[in-house]
């Protein structure tokens, strides 16, 4: 159940209203500078393991802070609330202006300095007068998870792709929605029964629906991105229709090249809707791909790289994984011959972020998912012009010991700062000569670059509990600099899931410059903080306002996947969210 409170011109809780910051000569709606805003406020009331909380009966106060999109969190309107039985209509005058960020700090009654509730909207426009449409927010539990009612077709699923549309609403698209152990007792795990059905969560609305088409394959394990083009389009790219995976012990993998998948789907945010692949034709890359990265481009284009056999597979794919394909608008993906990008060595599932870019060529880094050395780190940089292929420098692996496969590269610049670049590599498994293990150290990279020239100046090895993961999800935040760690596999015994972690650069930096243990940039949830569906293999994207999605994924401690409805999706705010001073 879902409740829906309306705030005014006026929320329907307000007693009392008390301003803060900027103040505005005349009435609402009368001021030459300034604009009025109203509000459309929900919360979810999905069932979570600890039991769902209303925040409309846990609500004091709750704090409007309107701040300017910089690194001061500059306050330029502000009020505060006492939430009672009777209603106000309550007016926000704030100054004319774009790309404002607003956020809503909801305070219990029992704990009066600390948000108890949270939402947030970015890139909010303020016109002049009261013509302003209210702003629909969603109240997630801060420092906490709160959980989605799920549709009724959303089943348990495992390798669901999740893409973020770009306007607050988010597509979950397919996922394996049976495993089956290979035998009494096995923790080799039969993953199948991938699924065509695709749902779309707004984040602002609070609300789930089944898209009105399904995709044309079933698939998971796929890749997935959104072009923002004039009508609005979600890619997703590749995937498995069936894999084995080993997910206690020793680690290990298998798909069958029967099963890769070399077909992608074009969806349209605006009909709800996956395209219909017309008769005759075909929508294919130019091999089968599983978890290929995806990188979106100048002029809406698309590449699309990495992901062959698993090393020392035959299974997997077919062709040569080092060949990247390049998706357009007008032509989708056709085969280029010499002009195909190429990867100087194969990845398996390879991370990827961004580095910044150059006279509006974009540039990423590759990250993991060879055993080739020499080009553990790969830079990519866009060509000037589609005619031709783009370029992949290998950065070698510094000071990394065991190869990487299925780890996470968080950012902690800005893309486009100044100086040096530096990121979060944590998690996945490690080649530990033959074998493959999860791995326990994370490590801080920072890359060089220039116009022309980039290089790997330092990794940095961090041995910290926090990495020892794989299938797990990594968010950062809107202001790079802080990480997220939730859940995965630790290849345990009884294994009880990747616990949540959370990375600061600036703890990092200070113990650094003290000469203090490295890991303690890594802290865990205070007692009483989380609530948690322990999960590995699940989708997650970081929304706009901060919060991750998590959807599905397997329980580890069962080695099934999620049998608890009520927590199937869930949205975190974690403690690593900023607020105003």
């Amino acid at each position: 159940m879902k409740r829906r409170s309306v705030l005014c011109l006026g929320w329907v809780l307000a007693l009392a209203a008390c301003d803060h910051g900027p103040a505005f000569p005349g009435a609402p709606g009368e001021d030459p500078e300034g604009g009025t805003l109203g509000f459309v406020v929900s919360a979810q009331q999905g069932s979570c393991p600890g039991g769902a909380v209303n925040p409309f009966d846990d609500l004091a106060r709750v704090l409007i802070q309107v701040t300017e999109r910089d690194d001061d969190f500059a306050v330029v309107a502000s009020k505060e609330f006492a939430v009672g039985s009777g209603t106000t209509a309550v007016s926000l005058m704030v100054p004319v202006g774009n790309d404002y960020t607003v956020t809503l700090q909801g305070f219990g009654r029992y704990d009066g300095t600390t948000p108890s509730w949270y939402a947030r909207r970015r890139d909010v426009d303020v016109q002049q007068g009261s013509d302003n449409p209210p702003l629909e927010m969603v109240l997630a539990r801060y420092k906490g998870f709160t959980c989605i009612t799920p549709h009724v077709n959303l089943t348990e699923r495992m390798f669901p792709a999740v893409v973020d549309l770009g306007d607050g609403r988010v597509l979950i698209a397919g996922g394996f929605t049976q495993a089956t152990p290979t035998g009494a007792g096995s923790d080799k795990v039969v993953l199948d029964g991938a699924s065509k059905l695709a749902f779309v969560y707004d984040t602002r609305k609070g609300t789930l629906a089944q898209t009105a088409t399904a995709m044309n394959d079933g698939r998971a394990a796929a890749g997935g991105v959104f072009v923002p083009l004039e009508d609005g389009k979600a890619l997703i790219f590749g995937g498995a229709s069936k894999m084995t995976v080993q997910v206690r012990g020793d680690f290990e993998m298998f798909v069958d090249p029967a099963d890769a998948l070399a077909t992608y789907e074009v969806f349209d945010t605006k009909t709800l809707s996956f395209e219909a692949v017309p008769e005759g034709q075909e929508r294919k890359m130019t091999m089968a791909r599983v978890w290929p990265a995806t990188l979106l481009l100048g002029e809406n284009s698309v590449l699309v790289a990495g992901s062959g056999a698993w090393p020392g597979s035959t299974g997997g794919t077919t062709g040569d994984p080092r060949r990247a394909d390049l998706w357009l608008p007008a032509t989708g993906i056709t085969d280029r011959g010499a002009a195909s990008d190429q990867m100087n060595a194969e990845h398996f599932a390879p991370a990827i972020a961004p580095l910044d870019d150059v006279d509006g060529r974009v540039r990423a880094v590759f990250f993991g998912g060879t055993t080739d050395g020499a080009a553990v780190f790969e830079v990519y940089t866009e060509p000037s012009s589609k005619e031709v292929a783009g370029s992949f420098v290998p950065l070698g692996k510094g000071s990394i010991a065991k190869l990487p496969f299925l780890a996470s590269l968080s950012p902690l610049t800005e893309v486009g700062a100044a100086g040096d670049v530096r990121f979060l590599a944590a998690g996945g498994v490690v080649k530990d000569g033959t074998r493959y293990v999860a791995g326990a150290t994370a490590y801080v990279v920072t890359v060089s670059r220039g116009d022309n020239v980039v290089s790997l100046a330092e990794t940095k090895a961090v041995e910290t509990p926090c990495a020892k993961r794989f299938f797990h999800a990594a968010a950062d935040t809107e202001r790079p600099g802080r990480v997220t760690l939730l859940g995965g596999f630790t290849a345990a015994a009884q294994d009880p899931g990747g616990m949540t972690c959370f990375f600061d650069v600036a703890r990092y930096d200070a113990a650094l410059t003290a000469g203090s243990p490295l890991d303690g940039a890594f802290w865990q949830p205070s007692a009483g903080e989380e609530v948690f569906a322990d999960r590995a293999g699940h989708g997650a994207v970081r929304l706009d306002d901060d919060t991750v999605l998590l959807v599905g994924g397997m329980e580890t401690t069962a080695g099934a996947l999620n049998g608890d409805r009520g927590a199937l999706l869930e949205v975190y705010a974690p403690p690593t969210v900023q607020f105003a001073p």
